[in-house]
């Protein structure tokens, strides 16, 4: 026969709400046929499509999802990014393709077809350039005919009704450096029901023609297009043909399920029986009884979890057993079981599976807690995301954590990072002294580790600079991505992306922060320190000897800087940096919190050439104290002539772990040097942007150390060198105080930040001062950490 059937692949992962699972469709042609282009959703500008810019690299803009929430590895995600790359985010948007696993990005992402897509356009009229579609839409003709395949092919699914879905679609696309001999086109669909979620792929006829681009690095070929379902957390659903080169042949599957098939897949006993009829279907409606699936067709179905994984959490979803189904049925929902029959969690024979991790909780899980299968020899203690129902912040802690304001996290008392920086018992192996004892995990890959008569340190190889446990490859430009957080001037501020790209070649760095409205968005200008820390970690050093922030602290760090403008305006910046993601990039949490002057619509602000003086106080922390005055002008008014100017002066403390097994061998004290430095504020695109050159050099000979000899010895103070004189400093959780004007040295004396409001307590809460910090008890009839507290 001569037709064009339309098979369906069901894989159905379930959720923390047992009635909620997730249906995905992937709709594939047997082999020597295809999906015509006519059996694609209508897309394009003429049915009101948003389109990607023509370039590479981009993503669209946050698409909050207006039929509730859609649901993946039991995670409720309530808005997307489509990326030009094939690839949906739920997390942050992906613009930068990465050689490498999506597995290993840290998102939670559905990879329709992840691959190096490039569709800039440089000239070339005559070639038909790619674009990607996007958009939401309530049709209720579509959503009809969605709704009609979900019914036609799944027995269980007879209450989806989608009240919305998102259309994404990559047409004719192109490869990068700007190919365009070879076009892949391909769509995705997301609908969300009432009990389920669906996800369809469609692969057009003749649609995916290349499954690798020319590659950025010409040392580390190109990974085949990948596909499949990634969670933020490390779970994972990646086809069998995932980052192979026979990807190529996702369009022309053929998978056959007859009777017979059924009967036969039925023979497996039990639990798998109803997990396999529940979770791996597909539709045999369109095929002759004589055909049958190949072993090429087999190997491009993805591989199944673990039967345990997934059943610990299906009890109570409502199924049909095998034997209540009509033969009919079997045959349109049958089973494919041959794939599923050997394929464990991590592709390994049940021999050579790797033990299970080390629990927390030996002697079983603790009350409130569930146990919780994840994977079919392994379980863990699922637990409420609250803890003891008072936590002590202190100002001794070595590191800091922070968080968005809804659920704040003690910014003092978190323990070091994994393999942070410098301590051995940080590498992944607590109990290791030397290097051969601490294991390949001891130093970055491209790192040596060097034992000493206490410990064992990491420095890294030529061509690369760092600490030692995080090395980056000299000359490559980085990225910063992050989420900014607070409240100013009363004002609590929605949640921000922040967006960094460095040249370390040359010291450039450039920040942008986005989604901010233009009362705060022009305020934001004064904080050039936002951007000032990403030239601090990226400045080029111009002596020998000197070393930028990525040099001391790799990408792990903690800073607070207290930002003072003018006589009435105080501002706190915290900042969490943690190591880098799969895509090279590092993460940052920030939270602002103060009081900023408001400026006039169109001013514009010029900080001028400055340096700044970073100390190393004590290992693991440097501080640095900086004053500099700024021009506010005022473009189109009429002013007095001379610009408005304001005094800033930045306080700041940076923490991180430094390796305590050998004595500290730099210069303690480094001075930035900042020049061309750019702020601007877009009112269109509502982005705030930083853009400046750094360098760092060392003290001259003939500047001698300030802080050499100083009269800072009063209790929780400490000397910072500012130019060339020395200032005494109060350390985290206090303040200068002076008894009158004749008193030079001043007093450290704590900080009350319960009656300034300046705590990070819940709003169920009860804020209580102490020496230094501060206590959160949560209020009765809450319980939780105080920082977080939920009703008992």
């Amino acid at each position: 026969m001569s037709r064009t059937p339309l098979h369906f692949e069901m894989q159905r992962f379930s959720f923390t709400n047992p009635l909620i699972s997730i249906v995905i469709i992937l709709i594939r042609a047997p082999l020597h046929f295809t999906v015509p282009i006519s059996e694609f959703y209508p897309f394009g500008p003429e049915n009101g499509d948003s389109a990607l810019l023509q370039d590479d690299e981009i993503s669209s803009e946050e698409i909050k999802l207006i039929f509730g929430s859609f649901t993946l590895f039991q995670v409720e995600h309530r808005k997307l990014f489509v990326n030009l790359n094939g690839i949906i985010s739920f997390d942050t948007e992906i613009p930068y393709f990465s050689n490498k696993a999506v597995s290993a990005m840290g998102y939670s992402t559905i990879a329709v077809f992840y691959s190096d897509i490039d569709t800039h356009v440089t000239g070339q009229p005559e070639v038909v350039h790619g674009r990607v579609y996007y958009r939401l839409t309530n049709d209720s003709n579509l959503l009809q005919k969605f709704k009609a395949k979900v019914l036609s092919t799944f027995h269980d699914s007879r209450v989806f009704d989608p009240k919305s879905m998102l259309i994404a679609t990559w047409h004719k696309v192109g490869y990068f450096p700007e190919k365009h001999d070879k076009k892949n086109t391909f769509q995705a669909i997301l609908a969300q029901g009432r009990l389920h979620s669906y996800v369809q792929f469609l692969y057009a006829d003749d649609g995916i023609q290349w499954t690798a681009s020319e590659g950025k690095d010409p040392h580390h070929p190109e990974i085949p297009a990948q596909v499949g379902f990634f969670n933020d957390d490390g779970r994972e659903w990646p086809f069998n043909i995932s980052g192979k080169e026979s990807v190529v042949n996702i369009n022309n599957l053929l998978i056959s399920s007859t009777a017979q098939n059924a009967e036969n897949s039925n023979e497996l006993d039990g639990q798998e029986e109803d997990y396999y009829n529940e979770v791996v279907s597909v539709s045999s409606d369109d095929y002759d009884d004589d055909e049958e699936m190949t072993e090429q067709a087999k190997s491009t179905l993805p591989p199944a979890p673990p039967v345990d994984e997934l059943m610990t959490t299906t009890t109570s979803v409502s199924t049909e057993p095998t034997e209540n189904i009509a033969t009919s049925q079997r045959e349109a929902v049958s089973t494919v079981a041959p794939m599923l029959e050997t394929t464990s969690e991590s592709g390994m024979a049940p021999s050579t599976l790797p033990p299970c991790p080390d629990s927390t909780y030996q002697n079983g899980c603790p009350h409130d807690c569930t146990e919780e299968v994840v994977s079919s020899r392994c379980t863990r203690c699922n637990c409420p995301d609250v803890q003891d129902e008072t936590t002590q912040t202190t100002s001794t802690g070595s590191m800091t954590t922070f968080a968005p304001p809804a659920a704040p996290i003690d910014r003092h008392d978190a323990p070091p990072p994994e393999n942070a920086a410098g301590y051995s018992t940080n590498t992944g192996n607590p109990g290791a002294k030397t290097c051969q004892s601490a294991g390949g995990s001891a130093c970055h890959p491209n790192a040596q580790c060097h034992d000493s008569a206490v410990g064992y340190c990491c420095q890294c190889s030529y061509g690369y600079y760092g600490n030692g446990i995080e090395c980056l490859p000299n000359g490559i430009a980085q990225r910063i991505n992050g989420k900014v957080y607070g409240q100013v001037n009363g004002q609590e501020l929605p949640e921000m992306d922040l967006h960094t790209y460095a040249e370390p070649s040359d010291g450039r760095a450039y920040t942008a922060i986005s989604k901010m409205e233009p009362n705060v968005g022009r305020s934001f200008l004064l904080l050039n320190t936002l951007g000032n820390v990403m030239g601090w970690l990226f400045a080029k050093p111009s002596s020998p000897g000197s070393y930028n922030g990525v040099e001391l602290t790799g990408v792990r760090l903690n800073r607070t800087a207290t930002v003072h403008i003018g006589d009435s305006h105080t501002v706190t910046v915290q900042q969490e940096f943690t190591s880098r993601d799969v895509l090279d990039y590092m993460k940052v949490k920030m939270y602002v919190i103060g009081n900023l002057p408001e400026l006039p619509v169109n001013a514009t602000v010029d900080f001028g050439e400055y340096s700044e003086e970073f100390n190393r106080a004590s290992p693991g922390v440097v501080k640095s104290y900086s004053t500099s005055e700024v021009a506010i002008n005022f473009p189109g008014q009429v002013t007095s002539g001379a610009p408005l100017k304001y005094s800033i002066t930045v306080d700041q403390t940076i923490r991180y772990d430094e390796c305590m097994a050998k004595p500290f061998d730099k210069p303690t004290h480094i001075i930035l040097k900042t020049e061309r430095s750019y702020v601007y504020y877009d009112a269109n695109e509502k982005i705030v942007r930083y853009a400046s050159a750094n360098t760092v050099d060392l003290r001259t000979a003939t500047q001698d150390d300030p802080c050499r000899a100083n009269d800072c010895d009063q209790p929780h103070m400490t000397c910072v060198a500012q130019q060339n004189v020395h200032k005494c400093l109060c350390l985290d959780g206090y303040e200068l105080t002076f008894a009158d004007s004749y008193d030079r040295k001043g007093t450290c004396v704590d900080i009350d930040e319960c009656s300034r409001r300046t705590h990070r307590c819940d709003s169920n809460a009860a804020c209580h001062n102490t020496e230094g910090s501060y206590t959160c008890i949560c209020n009765v009839g809450y319980r939780g950490t105080g920082y977080k507290c939920i009703s008992k």
